[in-house]
């Protein structure tokens, strides 16, 4: 789907696709209306049984299709299925996930970046909300398909890869817009909260808050921290520094690089 992009790049791999001559893949063209209008979009002229969103920051192992499918295909209660993922460009370490299971699922995104669904129970139950665009659509769609009975189902096993980079959508959401995005989706699914709720107190109560749990694109300090030194020590005045390691100077600005960069990293989580 081509939501109205005007980026060279962009044009040309379209026109590349499009010189293929390939007939099971259409390209649709729409004016820019955000993430979620563009995948509901592709995901109605679809005609396949299983549907799967995969973006410019994820990578798919050959056998991920597969697998996923041949659970869904086994147990008609499953209504997605998702593997491990692994990390590339600025970290490296695995993106564990787990079944959906209730009250966790509500407290926090069990499901990983990539997945697989049904068609039918994605354009029945979950399509991606606008108000819940930046960043918890795929959350509130799992959700949406959850709580009408459908399993979401784990492979541990890394089938996908997912880029780490400073500039994602998800890094630049700050506390308030986060709150407020988990704000929506109570009052999308209400019932289900309202059922879970003692449950929820003391789960939240004993590990915090769902956006300071372990995620790739949302860091815990200490990775911030690594990434920020990191940094600091590639700039060039970290060099100049090096050049004059032992005098009082050098170590002074030493120490000076690494506040701003500490500083810098954690305004990040603000």
């Amino acid at each position: 789907v081509d939501d109205g992009s005007d980026e060279a790049d962009s044009v040309e791999a379209l026109e590349r696709i499009k010189a293929r001559g390939q007939e099971r893949v259409t390209i649709l063209h729409t004016e820019h209306r955000g993430v979620c209008a563009t995948r509901n979009m592709g995901a109605a002229h679809t005609s396949g049984e299983f549907l799967s969103f995969v973006d410019a920051d994820d990578l798919v192992e050959p056998e991920f299709f597969s697998r996923c499918i041949d659970i869904l295909s086994a147990y008609e209660n499953v209504g997605f299925v998702y593997p491990w993922i692994g990390y590339f460009g600025q970290m490296s370490g695995c993106w564990a996930s787990w079944n959906t299971e209730f009250p966790f699922f509500l407290a926090h995104n069990l499901v990983g970046p990539l997945a697989v669904t049904r068609r039918d129970l994605f354009l029945a139950y979950g399509k991606n909300r606008p108000d819940v665009e930046y960043n918890l659509e795929d959350y509130d769609s799992w959700l949406a398909i959850a709580t009408r009975g459908y399993l979401g189902v784990s492979i541990p096993e890394i089938l996908g890869r997912y880029r780490v980079r400073p500039e994602s959508r998800l890094r630049g959401v700050h506390r308030d817009q986060s709150l407020y995005l988990y704000e929506r989706i109570v009052q999308h699914h209400t019932e289900a909260y309202q059922r879970y709720s003692s449950e929820l107190f003391h789960l939240l109560n004993a590990n915090g808050p769902a956006r300071g749990l372990d995620s790739p694109a949302l860091q815990s300090e200490a990775v911030l921290v690594e990434l920020a030194l990191q940094t600091a020590r590639n700039s060039r005045l970290w060099r100049a520094a090096r050049g004059v390691a032992m005098s009082r100077l050098g170590l002074r600005l030493r120490r000076w690089l690494r506040r701003v960069a500490l500083a810098s990293a954690l305004a990040r989580r603000l």
